[in-house]
């Protein structure tokens, strides 16, 4: 390990020296109040050549009312402007440091202590290295979660519950610069319990730098939740019902007190409700294999009810200029009641036919908790700042089921019962700790260091039992106890520079991992790596407006192992399928390359290519009449495609954001010992169509198509769907009301045609309850003073890995 850290050091005195080489300018900064001595939040500060009369920088002023530059020695203008306080102006004659600048905005004539901002908020923002979805600025955000917003964010798709990001599986979630631990069937279960109106905004970034974790081959999707940006008490309730084939209501308050140096904000959320999902199985068997079965025929039907709640608290305290501290506590708990009822039917070559009916009774509990706590020092008004993070992480889910089914001869009218049930227990424990410091040189260059600890401890206990319903004997009864611990210790470096037009990232990450597996009666199985994680950004001003330019990012990521991939012990799923973890499965390495070409913030252009080695994939394997999936490594995986992406206002009223995406997908491994390939393109368009009416009045909709989609088993038929919803604001922008239609012509439909299966083919198709209707009353309460919203630049590193 200690050559490795050599070699990474080398490498970075390499790079970033002919960089650092630069001369010092001097500094000019200071802080602004306004006339009772509190900081002025987010003024912008403009800074001209007095000679040229040309503007040399725009700055920002921070939540303390700060702003730093630094510059060549000179005479400046520098002009202050607030929301609610009159322009100030004055002369800066620059030969020294100049950082101690105190500024006094004067009130308004007329303005009152309230100020209302009546902007209207982008619905996509396209920025050099992330794209934005502002998901209060749609309509059709009411009645929805977390993974239907997702589901309509640009490049973003949703396949059977994978979310999927320009063609790439393996996306790493962030809730508010936290990771989310989850992923598979967990990972879909939380974003469905997150409503959209505790939602702020999507963070979606393809080839996140250096500071970021080096988890996730797809990229990193960041969902921030909502905080206050008002002083005084301010916040928002929201009301929602939702009726489909089922009804379910939310109900949910957003609340924010600023005072002095404290900052509270408080998320409630309350939601019971009942889905429902239909599925149909069709499995034929080659009549010339040594499979008994020939075909196998099953439709099911599950009732789902589940009662959420989710409190998020959190507090900052500006204890001085340069010490900010604070931390957030977040728990949610979900309690899941589900009865399904199946009928299927056997044919077997040599033997009677069969029928087999049963129902299912499901009960589950699952409980989320988040500690974070943080420290945050600045040292100057240049920027220099450091941040310690540490983070407790729980997540805890118990299911009791309980299944009854009757087998028999189509020709006879007696059969052979059964009762299957089992108690599965997962819990997980996360512990971290990282700290980033950030130094500019100047305005035009800064170097960016930081480590990150982490520990994970999961144990999933499970107990499965088969009964004789008529004789009452026990027929198969396991028990089994995983535990998978895993430590991390992570490094980066990160120096960026902008030389007129040009402006470059260059980063590196080293993460070394310990990881110890352990199952009932064995002695475990250890791995240990080191491994290097590249990134680089360049970014080329097509003129000097900087109204267009280009982007080339290339990031090398990682893909981990599910905590409980691993895990070796069949997880029976019903009495044809079951599955069984690989503890042999390696993480899968991803290079991706892409260059973009952006318009200001209405039009991006974009190439990718990714090639992934040891690719994670769900792959299938028949065994009598059993079907068994596991996660196994896909030898390689390469994917390329284009995207465009662009906002059209036609009128003032008539908003058009049309996103195409195009991927081609290409697979090849070696399963059952025999060469498995699979390639194809598929196409996704979605056209969202925003109206901006008079009197209050807004609508809104949104079209989308995907093509088929290839994975190396099988096939993602095309999916198509139409949401429609309008919105009416009243009272002084104080009430709304909003309504909307999902799926209005219920098109929206999952079915997977297996491709390369040994000896069978088939599919499965989910059908659930995506058409409905949903009515929304809203309220904003606040009394304080209307601020600007405050950049956050905290950085988040932690990934996901629990899996069913």
């Amino acid at each position: 390990m200690k050559s490795a850290f050599e070699i990474m050091s080398c490498l970075f005195t390499c790079i970033l020296l002919p960089f650092v080489i630069t001369a010092q300018p001097f500094k000019l900064g200071g802080q602004i109040f306004d006339k009772t001595r509190v900081p002025v939040e987010n003024a912008t500060i403009i800074i001209l050549a007095e000679k040229k009369g040309t503007q040399q920088k725009v700055l920002q002023a921070d939540r303390l009312g700060r702003f730093h530059y630094a510059t060549i020695a000179g005479d400046y203008r520098i002009q202050v402007s607030a929301i609610g306080y009159e322009d100030t102006m004055f002369h800066v004659l620059l030969h020294k440091d100049i950082d101690t600048i105190v500024i006094h905005l004067q009130n308004m004539p007329g303005m009152l202590s309230e100020v209302a901002v009546t902007g209207k908020r982008m619905l996509i923002e396209r920025k050099a290295d992330k794209t934005i979805v502002n998901v209060d600025a749609s309509v059709l955000s009411v009645g929805n979660n977390a993974l239907e917003i997702l589901e309509q964010s640009p490049g973003v798709k949703v396949d059977n519950g994978n979310i999927l990001l320009k063609g790439k599986p393996g996306i790493t979630i962030f809730i508010d610069d936290k990771p989310a631990y989850l992923q598979g069937a967990d990972l879909a279960d939380f974003l469905q319990s997150l409503p959209a109106t505790v939602l702020d905004k999507i963070e979606i970034m393809t080839n996140p730098p250096a500071q970021y974790d080096a988890a996730g081959t797809g990229g990193i999707i960041n969902i921030k939740l909502k905080k206050g940006k008002i002083k005084g008490i301010n916040g928002n309730v929201l009301l929602e019902h939702t009726q489909g084939k089922y009804g379910r209501s939310s109900q949910g308050i957003n609340m924010n007190i600023r005072q002095n140096k404290l900052n509270l904000n408080l998320n409630l959320n309350n939601y019971n409700g009942t889905g429902f999902s239909e599925i149909t199985t069709e499995r034929k068997y080659d009549v010339s294999s040594d499979h008994a079965m020939t075909l196998l025929r099953q439709n099911s039907f599950m009732k789902v009810r589940n009662n959420r709640i989710l409190i998020k608290a959190g507090v900052d305290y500006f204890a001085s200029k340069k010490v900010v501290y604070g931390g957030v506590f977040s728990y949610l708990n979900n309690e899941r009641k589900a009865l399904t009822t199946l009928d299927g039917s056997q044919y077997y070559k040599n033997t009677n036919d069969s029928t087999l009916i049963g129902s299912n009774r499901q009960t589950g509990n699952t409980a989320n908790i988040v500690a974070n706590a943080y420290y945050k020092y600045l040292y100057d008004s240049l920027g220099r700042e450091l941040l310690i993070d540490a983070d407790y992480i729980r997540y805890k889910t118990e299911n009791d089921f309980q299944n009854s089914s009757r087998l028999k001869a189509a020709m006879f009218n007696t059969g052979v019962g059964e009762l299957y049930a089992g108690n599965v227990l997962s819990a997980i424990d996360i512990y971290t700790l990282k700290g980033d410091y950030n130094y500019p040189f100047n305005s035009q260059s800064k170097l960016a260091v930081g480590y990150k600890f982490s520990y994970a401890n999961t144990i999933n206990d499970a107990v499965y039992k088969i009964d004789d319903d008529t004789s009452h004997q026990r027929m198969y009864q396991s028990a089994n106890r995983f535990t998978y611990k895993e430590t991390i210790h992570a490094a980066y470096a990160s120096y960026n520079v902008e030389k007129k037009r040009i402006t470059m990232q260059l980063g590196l990450r080293a993460e070394y991992m310990f990881t110890h597996s352990m199952a009932i009666k064995d002695s475990g199985i250890s791995t240990e790596y080191l491994r290097l994680f590249p990134t680089i950004f360049v970014g080329y001003k097509l003129n000097e407006q900087a109204s267009q330019s280009l982007h080339f990012t290339y990031g090398r990521r990682i893909e981990r192992p599910g905590y409980t991939d691993v895990n070796p012990f069949p997880v029976p799923q019903s009495r044809y399928s079951q599955r069984v973890g690989n503890p042999n499965l390696q993480p899968q390495l991803s290079d991706n390359f892409e260059l973009n070409y952006l318009v200001k913030n209405t039009f991006t252009a974009g190439l990718f290519y990714s090639h992934i080695k040891n690719g994670m994939d769900e792959t299938y394997t028949i065994q009598g009449s059993m079907l068994t999936y596991t996660t196994s490594n896909i030898s390689t995986k390469k994917i390329y495609g284009a995207s465009i992406d662009m906002s059209w206002t036609i009128t003032k009223w008539w908003t058009v954001n049309p996103v195409i995406l195009f991927t081609h997908t290409a697979t090849g491994t070696i399963l059952n010992g025999q060469p498995v390939s699979n390639k194809g393109n598929n196409v996704d368009i979605s056209i969202i169509q925003q109206y901006s009416l008079s009197h209050g009045w807004n609508a809104e909709m949104n079209a989308g198509y995907t093509s088929k989609q290839v994975y190396p088993q099988y096939e993602q038929a095309p999916v198509c769907y139409i949401h429609a919803g309008i919105s009416k604001k009243f009272a002084k922008d104080k009430w709304i009301i909003k309504l909307n239609v999902r799926d209005v012509f219920y098109s929206r439909v999952d079915q997977q045609n297996y491709t390369n299966m040994y000896a069978m083919s088939g599919y499965t198709l989910r059908r659930w309850d995506t058409r409905n209707i949903t009515i929304a009353v809203g309220y904003k309460f606040n009394k304080g003073k209307k601020i600007q919203q405050v950049k956050n630049n905290s950085n988040a590193e932690e990934s996901r890995r629990l899996k069913e």
